[in-house]
């Protein structure tokens, strides 16, 4: 099984105070984030969902690569051109009040553009473009003005990125290339960082693949959300044939003591994204039980902690914004 759209080019194959330092184990630093309606845009069969917990789902756009600003009042999407004689996409901004999509990157022939995410200000769109030759670029784009280059992958054997995500104060943009997670000065420094992933997430970062997430938390700087295979059940390996995949978060801050998995032995995860505040998550993936369906994938939310999970829709990749809420009476 296979997302529908956009796939990626790889497959998995295979000194602080002690109130300070509670607060990083909770994941429960800083203050609670103001009262909203949390938004996502979903993908299933090349369109792209939009579900509010308010109502349901309801079809905005045909495309991939689907990205929410915070705020839930901008979808960036991919497309391919109507006449289609290569690989060219283009990068798309939606106002989801109502208006016309505006074009704000048109790759060339041979490009792929996998991943995009807004800035946590909503000021810039970073996108990974990956040319002909297969190499992956990071760009930045504002509304309006040409699409710049900041960096461009360098790894002598794996010239390719994935898993692109802000800072939570949007001074750098993080990728990986299955060996290193980089930190890219989000202002065209280059590299800030390139923290190997082994030092992140022990002996198990062998096992990532192009697939995998690796995600900073909204909220707290030394927080990542990450996804890893892992053995799977009975069940699971009966029907796969594969390693299966699981939820993590990683606190920096306590080091490898501090991997904690999300997800249940039962389920899989294919795609993640934090909730606007990041006190939780959402994943694309599927139980056992529906591992043999035609069309397994659901959208669940989990609580920070591992708990609360829930299923909300159908659909495979995911991104969340969170709407304010309309005002009560007075």
């Amino acid at each position: 099984m296979t997302l529908s759209t956009f796939p990626t080019l790889r497959s998995r194959g295979r000194h602080v105070s002690a109130a300070a330092l509670l607060l990083a184990v909770l994941g429960l630093s800083g203050l609670p984030a103001a009262a909203c309606e949390p938004v996502l845009a979903v993908e299933d069969g090349g369109r792209i969902l939009l579900w509010q917990a308010s109502g349901p789902a309801r079809e905005v756009v045909e495309g991939g690569c689907a990205a929410l600003d915070a705020a839930a009042e901008r979808l960036a999407y991919c497309t391919r051109p109507a006449a289609d004689t290569g690989q060219a996409v283009q990068l798309n901004v939606l106002p989801l009040a109502g208006g016309d999509a505006q074009r704000v990157h048109a790759g060339r022939e041979g490009d792929a553009i996998s991943e995009a995410a807004w800035s946590p200000d909503g000021s810039r769109l970073a996108f990974i473009l990956t040319d002909a030759r297969f190499r992956s670029h990071l760009m930045v784009v504002e509304p309006g003005s040409p699409a710049r280059r900041l960096a461009s992958a360098t790894n002598a054997e794996n010239h390719q990125w994935w898993s692109l995500g802000w800072l939570a104060d949007g001074s750098a943009i993080g990728v990986h290339d299955m060996e290193h997670y980089a930190l890219v000065a989000a202002d065209g420094g280059g590299v800030r960082e390139s923290i190997p992933l082994a030092r992140m997430l022990g002996a198990q970062a062998e096992t990532i693949s192009s697939t995998d997430r690796v995600l900073p938390s909204p909220r707290d700087p030394t927080v990542f959300a990450y996804t890893l295979g892992v053995p799977g059940t009975a069940r699971f390996r009966q029907a796969m044939h594969e390693p299966n995949t699981a939820l993590f978060v990683h606190d920096r801050f306590l080091g490898r003591g501090k991997n904690l998995r999300l997800s249940a032995e039962h389920v899989t995860v294919v795609d993640a994204a934090w909730a606007p505040g990041g006190l939780a998550l959402y994943f694309s993936g599927y139980l056992d039980r529906h591992v043999n369906e035609d069309d397994p994938f659901r959208v669940y939310r989990i609580e920070r902690s591992g708990q609360g999970m829930r299923e909300l829709l159908r659909g495979e990749r995911v991104s969340a914004g969170c709407r304010a809420a309309p005002a009560g009476p007075p």
